[in-house]
This record gives structure tokens, sequence and C-alpha cells, in this order.
């Protein structure tokens, strides 16, 4: 009786790290297929990353949101500014590993790259604000999260501004937020720090890029964006440590799409990764959804770029787990006792 009790006693306590590990966002398989369109703007409650992971107590999803007159587009046409890099980033599959962003937190980490065509243009690789104050809604549905992270850049964001903001709702009685008190966490991403363009460009003789001459930022030039970041080290806002660090860069010669504001120029190419850990913060909530947030008052100014977003979660017991572990110790105690005496 003893040995068949210790044996469960051993599996309540393996049972308090069932749901620990990393978990891409996306559609698929292990969300393998990214941030596709039908993932984001999906209103169902069984597409989230959540519903396919079944932890205990998970009721429905978020709803996912884009915005209007926006979505997903394609990396070479419209974030790169008509470059075609070589080598191209990874647009299937999972990307480059995250060990660059924080060796303090938990090494390589995967994101689950975009690959869709669901509109019938050119495939989509990344999700962009394209209107002031634009949103971009994903649905999570997930508990015990102690760190996630974006890849995200932008388009023209100056230096030191703060144009990204992301907003983190966690919620202790429901995985869609539709019960019980959410928290929102908003963390502001500055350019230069934790955020930038991916784009910085010279010209062939080594002078400036060219202004640009149409937009609402007209009479910008590129010394004016940022290309740097300096977030490495980690930096506090709202409730979480903010990492930041480069996964993918290539150099590029002689753009030559016409009416672009890189047109004959040379430079490098970027995506970045960001990670925040909320260590214990969260670690009895859901993290129902994230809310990529453009709070630039200028269009022109600075747009988000996002690719991909992974979780990680804790080894956050159950409720029904930590009632059997107690049980369990309880008499444990009560059955030592007996013996002795």
């Amino acid at each position: 009786m003893i040995r068949s009790f210790k044996f469960c006693l051993v599996g309540a306590v393996a049972a308090l790290s069932l749901n620990a590990g990393v978990i891409q966002i996306g559609s698929g398989t292990s969300g393998v297929n990214g941030l596709t369109a039908s993932y984001i703007t999906s209103a169902t409650s069984s597409s989230c990353a959540g519903a396919a992971l079944a932890q205990a107590g998970f009721t429905n999803c978020a709803t996912g949101a884009g915005f209007g007159g926006a979505g997903d587009k394609n990396y070479n046409a419209v974030l790169f500014d008509g470059v075609a890099p070589t080598p191209a980033p990874a647009v299937a599959g999972t990307n480059t590993s995250t060990a660059s962003v924080s060796t303090s937190l938990d090494g390589s980490v995967t994101f689950a790259m975009i690959d869709d065509n669901a509109s019938g243009a050119s495939n989509h690789n990344f999700w962009a604000t394209n209107a002031a104050a634009a949103t971009i809604t994903i649905p999570v549905g997930i508990f015990g999260v102690d760190k996630v992270w974006t890849m995200l850049n932008d388009y023209w964001g100056t230096n030191t501004g703060a144009s990204t903001e992301v907003d983190f709702y966690f919620n202790a009685s429901s995985s869609d937020g539709s019960t019980g008190t959410t928290i929102q966490d908003k963390i502001t991403l500055v350019n230069g720090v934790d955020i930038r363009s991916s784009i910085d460009c010279t010209n062939v003789t080594g002078a400036a890029c060219p202004v640009q001459t149409t937009g609402a930022t007209a009479g910008q030039t590129n010394g004016s964006i940022q290309s740097t970041l300096t977030a490495g080290g980690g930096v506090t806002s709202g409730d979480a440590t903010v990492y930041s660090g480069n996964v993918y860069s290539t150099g590029y010669t002689s753009v030559s799409s016409a009416g672009t504001l890189f047109t004959g120029t040379t430079g490098n190419l970027a995506l970045d990764a960001q990670a925040f850990d909320f260590a214990t913060t969260y670690n009895s909530y859901w993290l129902t959804k994230i809310v990529v947030n453009n709070v630039s008052n200028n269009l022109n100014f600075s747009r988000d770029a996002l690719s991909a977003v992974s979780v990680e979660t804790t080894a956050t017991p159950e409720p029904s787990t930590l009632i059997l572990l107690g049980t369990g110790l309880g008499i444990a105690g009560f059955l030592k006792r007996k013996r002795t005496s």
C-alpha cells in the first residue's frame, strides 16, 4: 500500500510541470504556420493556441482582429522597400533561434514564421499597421505564461520615439477574458532601445540616404531613422523586463524600385525580437490576448511590423493538482507516524 501510494505521490509532483515549455503562436500543428490571416481574424472558440494546448480550465479564445484596410504583407515588397535580400529570411516553419536576444533567459526560442497568400496576392510574411492608432490583436488563451517573445520591427521609427505599445491582457478566471477581472499590462517599446527600423541605408558614395519627399514625413532623412538597439541587457517596462536583439540581418545593394524611399541605396536589412520576462507575476493567470498598438499620431512617422509571437509557460499547477499533492503529503505524514508508533 505504501509503495503504491508513493507512486501516486510522485505522479502528482510530476503533474506540476506538465504545461511548462515554449509555444509558438499560430495556426497548424504546434502553431507551425504562424500568425496567418485565418488565425488573427478568427473569432471561433477553438482556433487559438490555447485551444490546441487544451490546459485544464480552458473555455474559449479571445477574438483576434486586424484593422481596416490593412493586414499581412510581404517582406520584400513592403518592409524591405523593394529589396529581394540574399539570403532571404525564413518564411515558413521556424526561424533562427533568439539566443542573441537574452542569454539570461532560456537560450534559444523558435518562431513560427508566416507564409500566407490567403488574399491571393504575393506571399505575406508579416502584419503591418498602416493607420493612425491601428492595432493587431493576437488571441492566445494560455495559462501560466511567464515569458513572451515578439518579432517586431517598424518602418521609419525615429530616434527615441515611443510609437509602439504592446498590451498583454491577463485574467485569473477565464481563458478569453469574458469573466472575472482583466489586467492590461502596457509596455512601450522605444526606438533605438527595444525596436528599430528594418532598413538601415547608406548611398553608394557613403553619404546620407536621400530624404523622403512624399508623405507625412516629407523631408525626413535616414539619419533620423533609428537603426540600432541598446536593450540587450534588459530594461524594465510595465511588469516585465524587456530584452531585444537581432535574429536576421543581411546587406543589400542597388535598390531599383521606382518611387521608393531607398531607391539606389545600399545598406543593411534586419529582423529583430523582443523578450518580455514577467517572472512569476502572472503565474496564476490566463494570457488571453496580446495587442500590438501603433500609438503614433503620424501615419508615416512609424508603422509597426509584426512577424511572429512565441510564449513560455511555467510549471504552475492547476488547483486540483495542488489539492491532490496536499492530500498526499498529509497522508504520507500520517502513515509515517503510524509506522513509528
